[in-house]
């Protein structure tokens, strides 16, 4: 089987991605992280922080900011090494939108369809100010079949790799 693979790589820096902050009615301003289905294989997406963080926030009016895996038999990892947050915030928007999705399957112990292992630091999810009732902020699996998601935050024994497919 052929792996597809996508694969960034921070040391010291932060991964920000964020819908459009200025507002003024500029619908559409979305941020985008994503690894495609493939016909010929599974796709393997793959996050590595090592102090910093990411952030996921969606914008003014009704833009999204979103990490996915779309491979409908893939797997994404996001690991956060050493320190920092994964934030997961809504935005300001009547629609604005913060997403960490992946449509994958498992490929076997430690090959969860989506794996967020957060070394030293927290998990905030928040959907937004409060005053727009259709703003999201989600972390999910969206696939029905055999997959799982796996979270740990601050645990020793999570290993923040994936297994070798």
């Amino acid at each position: 089987m052929t792996v597809w693979s996508e694969t960034i790589t921070l040391d010291n820096g932060a991964l920000n991605v964020q819908g459009d902050q200025t507002g003024g009615g500029n619908n559409g301003g979305n941020a985008l992280v994503s690894l495609a289905a493939n016909a010929s294989g599974a796709a393997v997406q793959t996050l590595d922080v090592t102090n910093g963080g990411i952030t996921v926030q969606g914008g003014q009016d009704t833009d999204t900011a979103t990490i996915e895996m779309l491979d409908a038999d893939g797997q994404q990892s996001l690991a956060l090494n050493t320190d920092g947050d994964l934030q997961v915030l809504g935005g300001v928007g009547d629609t604005a939108s913060a997403l960490v999705t992946s449509a994958g399957l498992d490929a076997g112990a430690g090959n969860e369809a989506q794996r967020i292992v957060i070394d030293a630091g927290q998990l905030v999810v928040d959907a937004g100010n409060g005053t727009n009732a259709n703003s999201t902020a989600q972390i999910l699996q969206t696939n029905t079949n055999a997959a799982s998601q796996f979270i740990a935050v601050n645990d020793g024994n999570a290993t923040a790799a994936r297994t070798a497919a």
